[in-house]
């Protein structure tokens, strides 16, 4: 839901907030968990569990990337709920979830295999990645929607083909085995979390080595 920027914030605001202040996210964390478990659910499974698990979610990224456990969840989940119910990029995705599937009911629509498919693709993917797409909208040239066609609408043989005629457009042949490459990514991760590295910290790094996106790799690193 916060992207690897927004983390970071709110990791340093925490380290500098005196007791008093640490007192009063806390109090403020339980009033929005509540207002979020009264809320109407959302249409995508990832952003429902984000209202529904807010606290559980942000102490696994209290942990993960701020390498912290004294509290900082609630300082996380205060800022993933006030996004999550005030965000423009999360009204859009549920929006466009919505008028996908309303599409389906569409009975011209409904009617054409391709069309129908395509459509079915679609909804299945904004419910899959909306929180992927949500977390790297800051990010100028890795948006939602190029984050919903690469981790979902992009089959493996649509990925081959592509990679081979840019292969052959460029003169030479694509250097990056993708799934090489991701196979390799544990093992860096915890060779650098060894070292005491976070995630946020480490994803460059592991990104430079293993020829991928920052962002790939950050999605992937998210589910370690």
């Amino acid at each position: 839901m916060l992207t690897d920027e927004e983390v970071e914030a709110v990791c340093n605001e925490w380290r500098a907030k005196s007791a008093r202040a640490k007192a009063a996210v806390f109090k403020k964390a339980e009033r929005l968990r509540a207002e979020a478990h009264a809320a109407p659910p959302f249409l995508s499974e990832h952003l429902e569990t984000w209202r529904l698990r807010s606290r559980e979610v942000n102490l696994e990224y209290a942990e993960s990337f701020c390498d912290s456990t004294d509290g900082l969840a609630a300082a996380l989940e205060v800022a993933t709920l006030e996004k999550l119910f005030s965000s423009p990029k999360v009204k859009a995705w549920e929006s466009a979830y919505r008028v996908i599937r309303d599409g389906l009911s569409d009975p011209h629509i409904a009617a054409d295999p391709e069309m129908r498919g395509l459509f079915q693709d679609l909804l299945s993917g904004l419910s899959d990645t909306a929180d992927g797409g949500i977390h790297l909208s800051t990010d100028p040239d890795f948006g939602a929607a190029s984050f919903l066609v690469q981790d979902f609408l992009v089959t493996p043989k649509i990925q081959k083909n592509v990679l081979s005629q840019a292969g052959r457009l460029h003169g030479r042949k694509p250097h990056i085995n993708h799934d090489q490459a991701t196979e390799r990514l544990p093992g860096l991760w915890m060779k650098l979390k060894g070292k005491g590295m976070s995630k946020t910290r480490a994803a460059p790094e592991i990104a430079a080595q293993l020829g991928l996106s920052e962002s790939t790799v950050r999605k992937k690193l998210q589910g370690m």
